[in-house]
């Protein structure tokens, strides 16, 4: 077989081929023995079909896979043996094949350009911040305890700011459909209620029904509700407390922290400084007057996110959450400082 490459521009090259008879019959012959396996003919067993009759009865399929398998395994094997590395498929320029003669053809093709790096060494490079303050410390391992926090039921409780009721919704809007939704939850003080909401369930207990209006002001984010009223009718099933874990060794343990010396304050500190690097190389340059980005809106797991589906009516002024068990940690705290 025979390989000219013409280069017709740095990033375009051409190959040319010249395949000997022989080969093109070891290939038709493989050709032949493949489709006897697979082809059905009348008078004849399934895989018994012998190979001049296929050779005859097919021959057109079997020169055009004999071609189209040459172009494809040859054109591959001489772009990796001449180092080149092409961009997409190939384009067919030529090919002919007279009967027991030679089969030419010629592949035109686009390979990466060759960039050869000058003038990088002595460039300084500047190594972003990644200076991890006491206070981010205290607030990660807040949030994380947050996270691992459980909703526990207490008889007889009022519920407050940070617990979380269990409650039948019922509203009935002065001007829409009414809707109801059972046993969701809702945070009480959560910041996504209006505050009228907050103060009406604000104090209630197990077994309570509450009944209020609540007005939506005319600036509310859901036009189907601003400036209109919902008359809500609350059954209170449970008031939960929020059980926060303490920051000790059970808490580290499962957070990949070993051994003496290896507090979770030391932990988080490791990673809280790894992300900050990340972020810092991520970030666009602050100009003047800005300052980083703010921090997510609330520790993971909190009833009342704003991130929660609505109840039905489209409302958000009584946010749940979609369970009351400890939400798996989602930190990512790994890796030693």
């Amino acid at each position: 077989m025979k390989v000219e490459m013409t280069d017709l521009s740095p990033v375009k090259k051409s190959l040319s081929f010249e395949v000997g008879p022989d080969e093109v019959a070891r290939e038709t012959d493989e050709v032949v023995r493949r489709l006897a396996a697979r082809v059905r003919v009348p008078g004849f067993r399934a895989g018994k079909v012998p190979l001049g009759v296929v050779r005859t009865r097919f021959a057109k399929e079997v020169e055009g896979d004999v071609r189209e398998r040459l172009v494809a395994k040859l054109h591959a094997e001489a772009a990796r043996d001449k180092g080149l590395k092409p961009l997409g498929e190939p384009v067919l320029d030529h090919l002919s094949h007279d009967k027991d003669g030679p089969l030419t053809f010629r592949t035109t093709f686009e390979v990466a350009p060759r960039i050869e790096l000058k003038g990088y060494r002595g460039v300084e490079a500047r190594e972003p911040s990644a200076a991890v303050a006491d206070a981010d410390v205290e607030r990660a391992l807040g949030d994380l305890r947050q996270a691992q926090s459980r909703l526990v039921a207490e008889e007889g409780r009022a519920a407050t700011t940070g617990d979380v009721i269990v409650v039948d919704v019922e509203g009935r809007p002065d001007d829409g459909e009414p809707f109801r939704r059972e046993r969701t939850l809702i945070e009480v003080g959560a910041s996504d209620n209006l505050p009228e909401f907050n103060e009406r369930i604000h104090g209630a207990a197990a077994g309570a029904d509450l009944e209020f209006p609540v007005a939506y002001p005319k600036e509310y984010d859901n036009p189907s509700l601003a400036g209109k009223t919902v008359r809500y009718h609350l059954k209170i099933h449970e008031v939960k407390r929020r059980e926060v874990p303490a920051l000790d060794d059970d808490f580290a343990r499962p957070r990949g922290v070993r051994g003496p010396g290896r507090a979770p304050e030391a932990r988080t500190r490791g990673s809280r400084r790894a992300q900050a690097a990340r972020s810092a190389a991520r970030a666009p340059p602050v100009g003047p007057g800005q300052g980083p980005a703010g921090e997510p809106g609330g520790p993971p797991g909190r009833a009342g996110g704003r991130g929660d589906p609505p109840p039905p009516g489209g409302l958000r002024a009584h946010p749940h959450a979609a369970g009351s068990g400890p939400v798996e940690d989602q930190s990512g705290l790994e890796g030693d400082p």
